[in-house]
């Protein structure tokens, strides 16, 4: 019996101690970012050229550390602070691989179920990669397995340790790093920067129109949390959650979008409140 009681205590402990260190990695793991995906030609993005190559293991060859995470990805920051990574969470996103093979209809649709949404994830990163590529800062796109790449990733994770990434086999994409919206309208307010920041929020409005007679539409358009602002143009960094929609933009959707952002405005900086509403006006007064 006491080889049983032996057993028990070292699996309860292995689990305790797997479960403490995914808790201080925040859920990371080298596991979790490995994809088993096939090829899938709706993916496919166009091959960068031997120049491209070159400019691209330029910037992945730092250290990239960890900077947070989302349902979608891990995100990691260069080390020269000009660049994000973020690689897909394929644990997240995908079945574990067994499931297949199961036998039960709960597993099959939790496959098929599994499935949809990382297709429908994948489509929104391609959309954007094809449509919005500099309003989104993005630089590349790697959905579906390359041999052109020859690259490993030097990972700093949360609690210091290095992983080494093999870049070919793995689903990510490149962004460059943006500062805060919120953050930067609030930093010209304090400068008193106000025609800056009347700038940046004309060139939003006119972003949210541009993005809606691409038929792009946002299941998710938070300003706080998915729009920064690179140099000076606002930068939409999340782009997981697009989908196409023909239809034209109704008129009160710019302000709905902005709503929150105006009454931030309002408490602030009443000046900039009434600029975004102005633009607003101008805007919606186009045909969209």
């Amino acid at each position: 019996m006491r080889w049983i009681f032996k057993i028990v205590l070292a699996v309860l402990c292995f689990f305790a101690a797997e479960k403490f260190c995914r808790g201080k990695l925040s859920g990371f793991t080298v596991l979790s970012i490995t994809s088993n995906l096939s090829h899938c030609p709706a993916w496919e993005v166009s091959a960068p050229s031997p120049e491209e190559i070159v400019s691209l293991k330029k910037i992945l060859d730092q250290p990239y550390s960890y900077l947070g995470k989302g349902v979608q990805s891990f995100v990691f920051a260069s080390q020269d602070g000009k660049y994000v990574i973020k690689l897909f969470r394929h644990d997240n996103l995908s079945a574990p691989f067994f499931y297949p093979q199961l036998p039960f209809e709960w597993a099959q649709r939790r496959v098929a179920k599994k499935a949809g949404r990382l297709n429908h994830d994948f489509t929104s990163y391609k959309l954007a990669y094809d449509h919005l590529k500099f309003e989104t800062g993005l630089l590349f796109l790697h959905l579906n397995p390359t041999f052109y790449l020859q690259h490993h990733l030097d990972l700093v994770d949360k609690i210091g340790i290095h992983h080494r990434i093999p870049l070919d086999t793995t689903t990510f994409l490149i962004q460059k790093r943006a500062a805060g919206l919120y953050q930067t309208l609030d930093q010209m307010i304090q400068e008193k920067r106000l025609d800056d920041a009347k700038a940046l929020l004309t060139k939003l409005v006119q972003f949210l129109a541009f993005r809606a007679h691409k038929g792009l539409h946002d299941k998710d358009p938070n300003l706080w949390t998915n729009f920064g602002v690179i140099g000076t143009d606002p930068v939409q960094i999340d782009v997981g959650r697009f989908r196409i929609k023909p239809d034209k933009l109704q008129k009160d959707d710019i302000p709905r979008i902005t709503r929150l952002l105006n009454q931030n405005l309002k408490n602030k900086c009443p000046e900039l409140s009434t600029h975004l509403q102005t633009e607003i006006e101008k805007m919606t007064k186009e045909e969209i």
